[in-house]
C-alpha cells in the first residue's frame, strides 16, 4: 500500500501524552484567531465536548458524539442507508428503505425471503493492509455474540431475528449467507447491518491481540485506540481529552474522501463550541443548544440545517426497583413533566412535542390510542395516593455532563416535579459514567436524548425494551404478544402489521417505563464553505461525504 502520509500506531490511552500542550493551543485556537490549516480545504476542524473513550462498539456504548460518529469514520458495514440529495442544498440524507453496497458490491434474497446472500467488493483492504473476506464478516459476528463481549450488538440484532453467529455462515472466500427465521425480519435486518451493530472488522489484526481469557481482543480494544476498521478514515494521532487527528484511507472500498484530514478537538464549553464556528476558528461544531442554532440561523458565515431528524428527547425509568417498579408512580411522573415549558425555554421553539416513539411517515401508522398526558400535578397527585404512594416520592435524576442542555431540562423538571408530589435531585456524570449505570439497570431515572436508528417498526419498538439492550428492565407478555402478531403479518408495513404495531406502542406508553417528551432538530453547525451535511439516523456526523466549495 502506498501511502502519503504517516500512520502512528496509538497504544493505551495510559500512555498518550501532551495533554497540557495541545489543550493550550486549542484554547488559543477557540479566541477568535483566524483559521489555520482548515483554509486548505483538506483539513476540517470539528469541535465537540468530550473525547470518545474508546472505539469499539463491541466492548461496550458509550454515548457521546465523538464515539457514534467515530464508529461511521473508522468502519465499514455490509450494506448502508443509500444517501440521496435532502431537499436543501448542502445537505445528504439517508434513504431509510434503500440500501445500497458498502463492503458487499451487492446481494441476492431467497425466494421465501430467508436467506441474504452478500457478495463482498473487490479489493478492499482495512486500515491495518489486510484484505477484506469472508471470514472477518463470519469472526465480526462471532465476537458481537461472544459471551464476553460487553457490547449492545447481541441484543439490537436480535430485533432483526439474528440470534446468534451460527446464522452467518461463510459460502467462499468472497461471499456470506445470513439466515432469518421470518420473511418480515428482512427490512430490520438491512436496516440492521446498516448501522454500527453491524460494523466487520479487520479479523487478522484482531486476532493478534486476542489471548485465551480475551479470545476476541474485546478488553483490548476497551482500552486503545488503533486502526481495525475498513472505514473511509483512520487514526493519526491522538491526544487524550484534547485532540483526535483523522486522516483519510486512501485504500477505502468508496476511494478516499474529499476532506484528506479531520481535527476532532474536545471544546467542554459550550459557548466556546459557538464562538468556534461563529468566528471561523472551527468548520464543524457539534452538542450546539437550540437557542445557539437559533442564533446562527442569519449568520451568512455558517449553515444551519432545516431538517426534522428522528432524535427523541425522553425519560429513562428504571422498573425493577423502588420508586419506579409501580406503574402508578411511571404513570405520576408522566404528568409531572411541564412539557411545554422544556419545549419553549430549552428549545426555543426548535422541538416538537411526542407521544411515541414510531415513525410517523412509516405506511399504515396510527396513534390511535396513544396517552398524552399533560403537565398536571393534580392527576400525578392522585395516581400516587390511589396507590398509597407516600408524596414526596425522592427521585435522583442522571444526567449527562457532556449534553449542553441536560441541566437546564432537570432544573425544570426538578421544580415542576415537586408540585406533582416528587422530590427530584440532579446527578451529573460523564457519558462513560452514565452508559455503564444505565448498562447495570443502575440508578432511578434518567434523561437524555437518543434515537431509533432503525425506523423499521419492530426494531423501533424493541429499541431499548429488548432483554439484550434494556436500560429500564421492563418486560410486558402483552406487548410481546403485540409485537408477534405484527411478524406474523409478514410485510412489516402492511395494514395489518401497523396495527399490532400500535397496539404494542400503546402498551409501551401506557406502562411508562419510558416517557418520551419531545422530538427535537440538529445541534450540528458547519462552516457556510462546508457543504455535504449528512442527516443520519444514528445521529452521526459522516464528515466522508462532504467538501469544501472552495476546494480544488
Amino acid at each position: 500500500m502506498n501511502r502519503t502520509h504517516k500512520k502512528t500506531r496509538l497504544g493505551r490511552l495510559g500512555a498518550i501524552v501532551g495533554v497540557l500542550t495541545t489543550a493550550g493551543v486549542l484554547l488559543a485556537g477557540c479566541s477568535g484567531a483566524p483559521r489555520n490549516d482548515a483554509a486548505t480545504g483538506d483539513t476540517a476542524i470539528m469541535v465537540m465536548p468530550s473525547q470518545a473513550t474508546q472505539i469499539s462498539w463491541d466492548s461496550g456504548y458509550v454515548n457521546s458524539e465523538d464515539y457514534i460518529d467515530l464508529q461511521t469514520l473508522l468502519n465499514g458495514t455490509l450494506v448502508r442507508m443509500d444517501y440521496v440529495e435532502g431537499e436543501d442544498e448542502g445537505v445528504i440524507k439517508q434513504d431509510i428503505s434503500n440500501f445500497a453496497g458498502y463492503l458487499a458490491e451487492t446481494y441476492d434474497v431467497s425466494e421465501d425471503g430467508l436467506t441474504y446472500t452478500f457478495h463482498l467488493a473487490d479489493g478492499v483492504v482495512s486500515q491495518a493492509g489486510n484484505p477484506l473476506t469472508a471470514d472477518d464478516v463470519v469472526w465480526s459476528f462471532q465476537r458481537k455474540f461472544d459471551e464476553n463481549t460487553v457490547g449492545i450488538s447481541a441484543g439490537l440484532l436480535a430485533t432483526a431475528g439474528l440470534t446468534s453467529a451460527d446464522q452467518v455462515t461463510k459460502v467462499d472466500d468472497s461471499t456470506v449467507a445470513i439466515t432469518i427465521p421470518r420473511a418480515s425480519d428482512g427490512l430490520t435486518l438491512l436496516g440492521s447491518l446498516a448501522l454500527p451493530m453491524g460494523i466487520v472488522y479487520d479479523s487478522t489484526f484482531l486476532q493478534e491481540q486476542a489471548t485465551a481469557e480475551d479470545p476476541y481482543a474485546v478488553k483490548w480494544a476497551a482500552t486503545s485506540y488503533d486502526n481495525y476498521g475498513f472505514g473511509p478514515y483512520e487514526i493519526e494521532s491522538l491526544t487524550d481529552g484534547a485532540e483526535t487527528v483523522l486522516v483519510a484511507n486512501e485504500d477505502h472500498v468508496g476511494g478516499a474522501p474529499a476532506i484528506d484530514r479531520i481535527v476532532r478537538r474536545v471544546v467542554p464549553e459550550v459557548g466556546n463550541r459557538l464562538n468556534a464556528v461563529r468566528s471561523g476558528d472551527a468548520d464543524v461544531a457539534v452538542a450546539l443548544r437550540p437557542s445557539d442554532m437559533a442564533s446562527l440561523a442569519d449568520n451568512p458565515a455558517v449553515f444551519i440545517p432545516a431538517i426534522a431528524t428522528n432524535q427523541r428527547l425522553f425519560l429513562t425509568l428504571v422498573v425493577t426497583k423502588a420508586p419506579f417498579d409501580k406503574v402508578e408512580v411511571r404513570q405520576a411522573l408522566s404528568h409531572a413533566v411541564d412539557y411545554e415549558r422544556i419545549i419553549k425555554d430549552v428549545y426555543s421553539g426548535q422541538a416538537e412535542r411526542q407521544f411515541g416513539f414510531l415513525n410517523p411517515d412509516v405506511t399504515g401508522y396510527t396513534d390511535e390510542g396513544l396517552p398524552k398526558p399533560d403537565y398536571d400535578p393534580a392527576a400525578a397527585k392522585a395516581l400516587l395516593t390511589a396507590a398509597g404512594i407516600t408524596t414526596p416520592v425522592p427521585v435522583t435524576l442522571t444526567i449527562s455532563n457532556a449534553d449542553p442542555i441536560a441541566s437546564d431540562i432537570a432544573v425544570i423538571l426538578r421544580d415542576t416535579a415537586s408540585d406533582a408530589g416528587f422530590a427530584l435531585s440532579i446527578e451529573e456524570l460523564t457519558p462513560a459514567q452514565v452508559s455503564e449505570k444505565q448498562d447495570k439497570q443502575q440508578g432511578e431515572a434518567y434523561i437524555g436524548w437518543g434515537a431509533p436508528w432503525n425506523l423499521s417498526p419492530p426494531y423501533v419498538l424493541q429499541w431499548v425494551n429488548n432483554p439484550g439492550s434494556t436500560d429500564t428492565g421492563w418486560t410486558s407478555q402483552p406487548f410481546t404478544d403485540a409485537l408477534e402478531r405484527g411478524y406474523a403479518a409478514g410485510d412489516v408495513t402492511s395494514e395489518a402489521a401497523a396495527r399490532a404495531w400500535n397496539e404494542a406502542e400503546v402498551i409501551w406508553m401506557q406502562d411508562a417505563p419510558n416517557i418520551p417528551i419531545a422530538g427535537v432538530g440538529p445541534t450540528v453547525a458547519f462552516a457556510s464553505d462546508l457543504t455535504g451535511w449528512t442527516w443520519r439516523t444514528d445521529g452521526g456526523v459522516d464528515l466522508s461525504q462532504a467538501s469544501f466549495t472552495d476546494a480544488d
